[in-house]
């Protein structure tokens, strides 16, 4: 982990021959952060931030009530992943909510 950073996450599948997909640390100052563990967690998941990379979410979208792996807060804590989050993980795992069920996160959001 690079000095000064909260934590770190290796992606689910990082091309490197050692196994170590999916670990997360996290800076011992830093382990009651939920943003921070939430954040590097879905790092594991194989999400990655929100303004990096050749697709990033429009500035209106980039901040934590819409995906903790933002870096901008826009008057939420970050401490619950957001919409964009739970959608990106059900797309990676194609996961499928149970007919009629609710998220996780209680958002009432149904499955297509």
């Amino acid at each position: 982990m690079s000095p000064g950073s909260a934590g770190f996450a290796y992606y689910p599948d990082n091309g490197l021959d050692i196994d170590i997909s999916s670990d997360v640390f996290i800076d011992e100052g830093y382990g009651r952060n939920q943003h921070i563990l939430l954040n590097e967690i879905s790092h594991a998941l194989g999400l990655k931030h929100s303004f990096e990379g050749m697709t990033t979410l429009v500035t209106d979208l980039d901040s934590f009530s819409n995906t903790v792996m933002s870096y901008t807060s826009g008057g939420s804590a970050g401490d619950v992943l957001g919409l964009l989050d739970l959608n990106a993980i059900r797309y990676l795992y194609r996961a499928r909510l149970p007919r009629g069920g609710r998220s996780p996160a209680g958002t009432g959001t149904r499955p297509a």
